[in-house]
């Protein structure tokens, strides 16, 4: 069975309504995805830190119960874990890391393995500098990697500051996977059949967009291809999208796709882990993280 190792920021999200907390959870795509995948069987580690401390110990009990593999999480005491804020329409992130940061294990990799990066947490220093340095070793490995470009960030964030990074990213990318908002915050463009042409498609073949509210659009080197997406009015919820991710990654876990053929890959070999991602995204409610147990149950590899 291919592993998958997922690498991201362990934070504690914290949604505010009337004044007031109204729920926490553990947040970010790349984390609960992980969460999803582990829970239907498929051998998932997840690589990070966090702090010696209260919502660090949340976040890694709630990995540890869905099966994720929480031996690669560097838990720092001189810190805290990051708690984001989430209050009318703001977002306000608290916590601090320690000067030696991403002193983490690096789990064992094997060709055909599936490594998951994105977000910010793959373009800024320092964590930036270790983090490439393993997924460089990964594709030295021959494993496949998806990438997810976008991250949330306020309009004075210097997004020229992180390009070369991402440009980094993307060469080295087997899948991207991006919505309306990434690429707008990224390319300031809101047509992505341009920002595949011009700023992907050289650096990466395989790119799936995703378009709230009307579908998904693939893009291979041999073409495109439209895809629908049941519930797309739903896409804007960090659920949707981890349980999207989650199918995307569970379809190459368990499929035929290897690295060596991802650069050949046609639309329709695309198109397939996109309908995967679809069917884990819509097998739950909304405000809901991960998939359910009947589902990772009737998903199960084990």
């Amino acid at each position: 069975m291919r592993k998958v190792i997922a690498i991201g920021e362990s934070a504690y999200d914290i949604v505010f309504g009337n004044d007031m907390p109204k729920k926490g959870y553990p947040g970010g795509r790349i984390l609960n995805a992980a969460a999803s995948l582990a829970k239907t069987g498929v051998p998932t580690t997840f690589v990070s830190e966090c702090g010696n401390d209260y919502f660090g110990n949340l976040i890694v009990k709630f990995l540890a119960d869905c099966g994720v593999a929480t031996t690669s999480i560097d838990r720092f005491t001189e810190g805290t874990t990051r708690c984001v804020i989430t209050c009318e329409d703001d977002m306000i992130a608290y916590g601090s890391y320690p000067p030696d940061r991403f002193s983490v294990v690096w789990p064992r990799i094997d060709e055909n393995d599936i490594i998951l990066i994105g977000s910010r947490y793959a373009v800024d220093e320092p964590q930036r500098e270790r983090l490439f340095e393993l997924v460089r070793y990964a594709k030295e490995r021959k494993a496949i990697v998806v990438y997810l470009p976008g991250f949330y960030h306020k309009p004075e964030f210097g997004i020229t500051k992180v390009m070369t990074a991402i440009l980094e990213n993307l060469e080295i990318s087997d899948v991207v996977i991006a919505n309306g908002d990434d690429i707008r915050h990224i390319y300031n463009s809101s047509s992505h059949s341009t920002v595949y042409s011009d700023k992907i498609k050289f650096y990466c073949p395989n790119f799936v967009y995703i378009e709230e509210g009307i579908g998904a659009t693939v893009y291979a080197s041999a073409g495109s291809r439209e895809v629908a997406l049941p519930h797309a009015d739903e896409t804007t919820s960090l659920g949707w999208r981890a349980r999207f991710i989650a199918g995307v990654v569970y379809a190459l876990a368990t499929g035929e796709l290897c690295a060596t053929g991802m650069p050949q890959a046609s639309a329709a070999d695309i198109a397939a882990l996109v309908e995967k991602g679809v069917e884990f995204a819509s097998s739950a409610p909304v405000d809901t993280n991960v998939v359910t147990d009947d589902f990772a149950s009737q998903k199960s590899v084990k």
